[in-house]
């Protein structure tokens, strides 16, 4: 016990440190941050969910900063606690072990007694066998203890994890960066000129996606940090721990596939000929690396709802950056270069999940329009048109898809082309698909 307090007092140096800070509050916020610092008023616990690497022990401190800066605030009662330090025996007793000695030394209440709020911070908690029970052991005997958690990817890998705490929980997803995040980290400005900004958006797809390495001036090394410390760390490490994978190899291989395949339809019989492996296999491991946030998937919504597992899907992979993780390239490559197009279309996949939340395409008779969300009571139908050039053939199934559902407001993501057409009363949008993130704002006006 008392090595897990020596790890537990390390943690919390303003308990002893008066006006102590984490540097990490006088960095650039997430586009996100608000959204979860204004769940720590309810009374709810909060989950912050994502990949690895996006940040989410960096917006735990900045909201450990905020909190400590409340001159109401009595910082014993605030506590963080990493389950990915070193020496941090990551078992279900220890997690127990920190709640009782948090309470009975730091706060000097015990639970029931509290009736003021007291928070603890769990970061990268999903290590923790049985986390579930426990937190909701103490959340349902007083509300005023306030769990705010951090898991990568695996956190919700088990259905039942998230089940348990059902009403209890708020979850935040946790993309990898935008654009826009991108830029502020590396201190641009966003009224670029045309040429700047296209070089700076290719730099971004390639490895731009993730906070710690967007300002490192070599591209092997982030590639090697992206398939290292993301990519490898889940397929090798987090979902081994948190399922049973009866062939980590399979597992590893069919990531690989999809992730380079990446905007292309998916049909799990061809894969697993493909592979070797049989077709449940396929559809089992595709579901968790779903899961995992390593790829997502992306329905066709032309013709009749038929059965979910029948029905034509895309895979993308979460972050365009896998895809110079697999080809090995910079921005500046080949097969990057060639690819262009596809990895444009792997970003605003991810992008329109985030700002719309369901993504589907609609593909009929062999004509596709890439993405169609739902917007203010409508459908809103979206090409990647990653042109200089866009002609009128560019977006002919764009314009007949919207007359068939008559939509009146459609958008052609462009390589920095800005402007309106109107085609027999239809509104076609064509925005460079680096402001993409801008999108429901700029509809809206």
């Amino acid at each position: 016990m008392a090595e897990l307090w020596n790890l537990v007092l390390k943690q919390n140096p303003w308990w002893q440190e008066k006006g102590f800070r984490f540097p990490e509050g006088s960095w650039p916020k997430r586009q996100v941050y608000q959204e979860i610092k204004n769940l720590l008023a309810p009374d709810l616990m909060v989950a912050v969910n994502g990949l690895r690497r996006t940040g989410k022990t960096t917006i735990l401190r900045q909201l450990i900063n905020e909190l400590l800066d409340q001159n109401e605030l009595n910082p014993q009662r605030l506590c963080y606690f990493s389950f990915e330090e070193a020496g941090v025996a990551q078992k279900t007793e220890v997690l127990e072990e920190l709640i009782e000695n948090f309470l009975a030394q730091v706060v000097g209440q015990q639970i029931f007694q509290l009736k003021n709020k007291v928070y603890l911070f769990l970061d990268e908690v999903q290590f923790v066998p049985l986390w579930p029970v426990i937190l909701k052991r103490y959340y349902d005997l007083n509300k005023n203890f306030k769990f705010v958690i951090s898991g990568s990817s695996s956190l919700f890998i088990r259905e039942e994890s998230k089940e348990s705490l059902a009403g209890r929980l708020a979850e935040i997803l946790l993309y990898p960066l935008s654009f826009g995040e991108f830029l502020e980290l590396r201190h641009q400005k966003k009224d670029l000129s045309s040429k700047l900004t296209l070089s700076l958006f290719h730099q971004f797809l390639a490895t731009g996606q993730f906070p710690e390495i967007v300002n490192w001036p070599d591209f092997p090394q982030k590639r090697d940090y992206l398939k290292e410390w993301v990519v490898d760390r889940v397929l090798e490490r987090d979902l081994p721990r948190a399922l049973k994978i009866s062939s980590p190899e399979d597992l590893k291989g069919l990531a690989y596939v999809l992730m380079e395949g990446s905007a292309g339809l998916v049909e799990f019989s061809n894969l697993a000929k493909d592979l070797g492996i049989s077709r449940e296999t396929v559809r089992n491991y595709s579901g968790f690396l779903q899961k995992a946030l390593l790829v997502s998937q992306v329905l066709n919504t032309a013709g009749s709802f038929r059965r979910r597992e029948r029905r034509q899907r895309k895979i993308y992979a979460q972050s365009a950056n896998f895809l110079s993780v697999i080809w090995g390239e910079d921005h500046l490559g080949e097969k990057f270069s060639s690819n262009l197009g596809r990895i444009v279309e792997t970003y605003v996949a991810y992008l329109l999940k985030w700002k719309f939340g369901e993504v589907f395409f609609w593909r009929e008779r062999g004509k596709e329009v890439d993405f169609v969300v739902k917007h203010q009571g409508g459908i809103l139908p979206i090409e990647v048109k990653y042109q200089t050039k866009i002609s009128a053939s560019d977006l002919d199934f764009l314009v007949r898809l919207m007359a068939k559902k008559k939509v009146k407001r459609g958008v052609a993501l462009t390589r920095g082309i800005e402007e309106v057409r109107r085609i027999d009363g239809q509104e076609i949008f064509l925005l460079p698909a680096w402001r993409v993130e801008e999108m429901p704002e700029f509809l809206a006006q």
